[in-house]
């Protein structure tokens, strides 16, 4: 998740996994605060899925996929995510070292 301190507050969710992160009270709570954000790895189509599926389209802003960088890289991909949603300093909530990497290269805080 990525709290961006400068014009307004947002976080950002890295993977499907906010569902198990927070559950759906605490997501149901940080999206009245905050936009959030999936970014993932996987195709666009099955990051769909998983939003239709457990009805995630009422606590996410938008969902972003690896399929829309050239270079596959996750961190590039967060990079993406901040420039376009003006998001600063913040926090990337994920399990894999790709999670962790994607934090640190773009300056925030990784939470796993």
């Amino acid at each position: 998740m990525i709290f961006n301190k400068r014009a307004r507050k947002s976080w950002y969710t890295v993977g499907v996994g906010v569902r198990q992160t927070v559950g759906l009270k605490g997501t149901n709570e940080l999206s009245k605060k905050y936009p959030l954000f999936i970014v993932s790895n996987g195709p666009t189509e099955y990051l769909q899925a998983i939003v239709e599926t457990y009805n995630l389209d009422r606590f996410i802003q938008n969902t972003y996929s690896n399929q829309l960088i050239r270079s596959g890289h996750k961190s590039d991909l967060v990079e993406m995510v901040k420039n376009k949603n003006q998001i600063g300093k913040g926090y990337v909530v994920g399990h894999r070292s790709s999670d962790i990497s994607a934090a640190k290269d773009n300056e925030l805080l990784p939470l796993v």
